[in-house]
């Protein structure tokens, strides 16, 4: 498998709009760039789309493919950063299979949301059941396998094998992995998830002024332990070792994070890699 990282921030991206911070600076000043989450996975002629970001329309640009050459598009939930993008599939004149949950494809296609992209006829539409499998592009495609993950909504992993080698991907991840998940994803290849901070200081530098109303102690008991819906990168760590997977790859990197370059430095090894856009990834 070919997977291509399309985009590797989280739902404000890098640089973040009206930032001062140094490492929107820093990002500015020499041209990088984080885009929201999305990933192309590419397999014996089997293309695969995860996520649709509010940036997908100049990720195809950039990497030469649009809703045409798509086999299917998974969804992991319906949070705008992931699903934004649903509409640049706009009048290419063919249906593309959507798999998600149940919920997410109600929300996402509401009267409310997306709802109007239905009358275009651009999504042909799969519910998913957790933890059973299906495949795309026949005997020969890609084997998913839908996985619960831990975030503010319900949120779907998904593992993907192909010719003996599993890739996992589980954005917007919470430490609290399921159990049933964890068995999934043991021995992976490739584990694909968070990398959103460096530590809990550095969530409490970024997120505290936003909430002045709350003291100390309620702040780490409300935002700290209950309502932190992202893995720091210690925890991506460990979830990474206890599962022994072969190699990690870190993405949805908050803007409030160290620079890349930093971070690469930091924390990259044989095992573990600071995704970024346009990374290509070969299982």
């Amino acid at each position: 498998m070919k997977i291509t990282i399309l985009g590797s921030g989280d739902t404000r991206g890098l640089p973040k709009v009206g930032c001062d911070c140094a490492t929107c600076r820093q990002a500015l000043e020499s041209g990088f760039e984080r885009k929201r989450f999305g990933l192309l996975v590419e397999s014996n002629e089997t293309n695969v789309l995860i996520d649709a970001s509010p940036d997908l329309r100049r990720a195809m640009l950039q990497h030469g493919f649009s809703s045409k050459d798509l086999d299917a598009v998974l969804l992991t939930h319906e949070h705008y950063d992931h699903v934004a993008g649903l509409g640049d599939f706009f009048y290419e004149g063919n249906t593309v299979p959507l798999y998600a949950r149940p919920d997410c494809i109600a929300h996402v296609f509401s009267e409310h949301a997306y709802g109007y992209l239905r009358g275009f006829r651009l999504f042909d539409f799969h519910k998913v059941d957790w933890l059973t499998p299906f495949s795309i592009g026949g005997h020969s495609g890609i084997k998913i396998t839908t996985v619960p993950v831990s975030h503010s909504i319900e949120t779907a992993g998904f593992v993907l094998e192909d010719g003996g080698k599993k890739v996992a991907v589980l954005t917007d991840c919470r430490s609290d992995v399921p159990p049933e998940t964890m068995d999934a994803i043991r021995g992976c290849d490739l584990l694909l998830t968070d990398g959103w901070l460096e530590s809990v200081e550095q969530f409490k530098h970024a997120y505290r002024p936003f909430h002045p109303e709350l003291s100390d102690a309620q702040f780490d008991a409300a935002m700290v332990t209950k309502t932190r819906n992202h893995l720091l990168i210690p925890e991506a760590t460990a979830l990474a070792e206890k599962t022994e997977a072969k190699k990690t790859v870190l993405l949805h990197v908050a803007h409030s994070a160290s620079p890349h370059a930093v971070l690469s430095k930091r924390f990259d090894s044989a095992t573990l890699q600071i995704g970024f856009d346009g990374l290509v990834l070969g299982v």
